[in-house]
C-alpha cells in the first residue's frame, strides 16, 4: 500500500490544533514548537504558510504571538451547527414515533 502522509501537511494540522483555543491572546512561535516537537525553521515555514492561506495572522503583540483567523473557526462552527440540525432531525422523529 502505498504512503501518502506528508510531513508538511501533517506539521500544518499540528500547528492548527496548537493554536486553537488561544485565539484571544495567541500564541508563541516557540509555544508552537514546544506543542508540537517542531523545530524553529518549521515553525517559522508552517506559519508563513497558515497565513498566506489566510488561515493565521500575527497578533499585534511584542512578543510575535500568532493566531488563527476565523476562516478555521467557520468551518467547526459550521461542524457543530450540522450536528445540531442532525440532533433536532432525531428528536422530531423521535416524537413522532413515540407520541403517534
Amino acid at each position: 500500500m502505498a504512503d501518502y502522509t506528508s510531513k508538511s501537511q501533517q506539521r500544518l494540522i499540528k500547528a492548527i490544533a496548537a493554536m486553537a483555543g488561544r485565539e484571544l491572546d495567541g500564541i508563541t512561535p516557540g509555544e508552537v514548537g514546544q506543542k508540537t516537537g517542531m523545530s524553529a525553521t518549521q515553525v517559522t515555514a508552517v506559519l508563513a504558510n497558515l497565513q498566506i492561506a489566510g488561515w493565521a495572522v500575527k497578533a499585534e503583540t511584542a512578543d510575535g504571538r500568532w493566531r488563527l483567523t476565523p476562516i478555521p473557526v467557520r468551518i467547526f462552527a459550521k461542524v457543530a451547527e450540522n450536528f445540531e440540525q442532525a440532533r433536532l432531525k432525531i428528536m422530531k422523529t423521535e416524537a413522532y414515533y413515540l407520541n403517534n
